[in-house]
């Protein structure tokens, strides 16, 4: 025997000899092993047939690609047998790739020492077309009640097997051997349920039934009928028996699948297709019946799109099996867990503390991060929030909670948990309030645009402002912009916000030139979430036109992390530029700095970040500062220097030529009217 690794681990295959011996008959080849659900296919099963080598969870895996949909339960049955010690089980079923019957049997070779199937050899045929007749009525007697030849030459339909049911109303008239359009006739009006009957006739016409024969020798119908007032589930397999693809002969088989249809809705009702795993409906019916208190899990694969990009989806699905394996491996007997979708999952930790889900999470991070080493993907890394739950919770809340928890991290490289707590709910109520208050907020004017005022150094005259933004409650008070603006980069209303601030600023500067007052520049910030519309730049000439003032009025600020780390946003930049906007990079030097930044592109301005003058008075802050605006002035730059608070760092910027100061030294931030009164007419 040949030996193969999967996941690591070792597994066998037919000898190549072997192989070539039965390939030789038709006969293709495999081994089962029942405890890792794995069917390993021999090298020239995969060449003849164009299969895998490797199929995991069986028998999914094996009806996505070898198996029609309809012959699943056949399928699943066949390896249940195995799986309980039934030591050789043959079934035969349809190809998923041209509808042809095939027989898949399976023989156990090897038990473990409690008695427990450990390993199966299986092969794959063909019945040939002299045997398919018979095979076909031995494999419908094994799972069909009812079994009928139809002589459509003759029209005639003679009964092989009646179920106790159709024989006590319909022996008979089926031993009369009837016409097949009386026959279906009669049965669909009598027993098929009401709603399904007209689909029922379509599916049993002459037309359809050649239409469909001319495709695939096999067609398969679902149905309900009514029995004893209830209502049961029901399939019908027609099988043509011509030896091409017209219709002379078939064998029709009726069987009652209410059991596997209510294993199958079961399936689908609790099963997660992917991992083969419980999903969330299972999870939370299981979380209703706990009476212990625990901890729920929100779990997420940071940059999973990366490995369906580079791997496939395919390999993707084949990840987060191997994710779900190693949460499995992680929770104790009294513990539960689901997949929800995409790379989230949801864990419960029953009756443990904090300490020990931590310790739980870490050690699944380590195999997890294992586990993309053995199979040579991309090092999945977790991150999780945690929130308490108690019987008399409700499970949507909490794993609310923990998503929350979750997202605060996201971004964080030092740690990969976070526990909700009463501080979040806090915060999400006030930023739940602060969301629902914008709209009208904005339709009211409560936000202000407040307005810090730049000077230049050598003659302290105020040469122009920088329009801040500042959000007044209904009784009066002020709320930080450290609060409301992260808040609504996070949710995108901040694109909103800056076009408000934007237009109040051009509106006031209208209303000053008109006054004949002596107008200085006021800049605007444009936040990140704002550049990434496409149309912002004609968006913000068009109101420029609107209020009627020149863009050289309202010059237009952008980070230097902005300007720095998108090509698209750098190329808007420009075109702010040649719309006649002044173009300043602000926070220069709180980020990754860049000089090459400002030779490509058009900025007439340069913003000293505070941090760089916090260190005034620090040789190598004072070296950096001289170089950095001895090269912004070769390039033809003003430069602005923000956040000055004292006398001895204005006497040092005054020294190197800087153009214009804004800080605390000269002035805090000031609201309309007291900026109003420095703007002489």
């Amino acid at each position: 025997m040949g030996e193969v690794l999967y996941h690591g681990k070792k597994y066998y295959e037919p000898d190549r000899r072997a192989q070539q011996a039965l390939v030789s008959a038709g006969i293709y080849s495999f081994r089962y092993y029942p405890k890792d659900r794995l069917v390993v296919a021999s090298d020239l099963t995969v060449e003849n047939l164009g299969c895998r080598k490797f199929y995991d969870p069986v028998p999914e895996s094996l009806v996505e690609e070898l198996i029609v949909p309809e012959d699943r339960t056949l399928c699943e049955d066949l390896f249940e047998k195995i799986d309980s010690g039934e030591k050789r089980v043959s079934t035969t079923l349809r190809s998923s790739r041209d509808q042809s019957l095939i027989r898949l049997t399976v023989t156990i070779t090897d038990w473990d020492e409690e008695g427990k199937p450990e390993s199966a050899i299986g092969i794959i045929e063909k019945p040939d077309e002299v045997t398919v007749s018979a095979e076909l009525v031995r494999a419908l007697s094994d799972d069909y009640h009812s079994i009928y030849y139809i002589d459509f030459d003759n029209n005639e339909v003679t009964p092989y097997r009646l179920s106790e049911n159709i024989e006590k109303e319909y022996g008979a008239f089926f031993r009369s051997k009837p016409e097949y359009g009386a026959a279906m006739s009669g049965y669909i009006t009598r027993t098929v349920m009401e709603e399904d009957r007209e689909e029922m006739m379509r599916a049993c016409s002459l037309k359809n039934l050649r239409e469909h024969f001319a495709e695939s020798k096999v067609y398969v119908h679902d149905f309900r009928a009514v029995r004893d007032g209830k209502v049961v589930y029901c399939r019908m397999k027609a099988v043509n028996l011509s030896s091409d693809s017209s219709l002379h002969k078939a064998i029709f088989g009726f069987s009652d699948i209410s059991r596997e249809k209510t294993r199958e809705l079961e399936r689908y009702a609790y099963i997660d297709p992917v991992t083969g795993g419980d999903n969330y409906i299972r999870f939370k019916k299981k979380l209703e019946e706990k009476t212990e208190k625990g901890y729920i899990v929100s779990m997420d694969i940071h940059s999973f799109k990366v490995v369906n990009s580079i791997c496939g989806t395919t390999k993707g699905d084949e990840i987060l099996r191997e994710i779900w394996r190693c949460i499995v491996n992680n929770i104790g007997e009294r513990d539960l867990a689901a997949h929800i979708n995409a790379d989230h999952y949801i864990i419960f930790y029953e009756g443990v503390d904090k300490e020990a889900v931590s310790e739980r999470l870490e050690m699944l991070t380590i195999q997890l991060g294992k586990r993309s080493i053995e199979l040579n993907v991309p090092q999945q890394l977790p991150y999780f929030g945690v929130s308490a739950w108690e019987p008399e919770n409700k499970i949507e809340q909490i794993y609310n909670e923990a998503n929350i928890a979750r997202h605060e991290i996201k971004e964080r490289k030092d740690i990969n948990h976070a526990f909700f707590s009463q501080a979040d709910a806090s915060r999400i109520l006030q930023e739940k309030q602060m969301e629902d208050a914008f709209e009208a907020s904005i339709r009211n004017h409560r936000f202000e645009v407040w307005y810090q005022p730049k000077y230049n150094p050598d003659s302290e005259a105020l040469v122009g402002a920088e329009a801040l933004v500042r959000w007044r409650n209904s009784d009066g008070t002020l709320v930080s912009p450290a609060v409301f603006i992260p808040l609504f980069e996070r949710n995108g209303m901040i694109r909103y916000l800056d076009e408000y601030v934007f237009r109040t600023v051009c509106s006031q500067q209208k209303r000053w030139l008109e006054e004949g007052r002596k107008v200085i520049p006021v800049s605007v910030n444009l936040s990140r979430a704002s550049l990434y519309f496409q149309n912002v730049v004609e968006r913000y000439q068009k109101i420029a036109e609107e209020v009627g003032v020149d863009p050289s009025y309202v010059p237009i600020e952008i980070t230097e992390t902005a300007a720095l780390d998108d090509k698209s946003i750098r190329q808007l930049a420009n075109r702010f530029y040649e719309a006649g906007f002044p173009l300043h990079i602000d926070d220069f030097g709180a980020g990754y700095s860049s000089f090459a930044t400002l030779n490509i592109m058009h900025f007439d301005t340069l913003k000293l970040d505070k941090s760089l003058i916090d260190y005034i008075g620090n040789y190598g802050g004072d070296r950096l500062l001289e170089h950095t605006i001895a090269l912004a002035k070769e390039l033809g730059m003003h430069v602005t220097a923000e956040g000055v608070e004292n006398e001895s760092q204005v006497a040092f910027l005054q020294k190197l030529n800087c153009d214009s100061i804004q800080g605390f030294y000269y002035s805090k931030p000031l609201p309309l009217e007291e900026f109003a009164l420095k703007i002489v007419a």
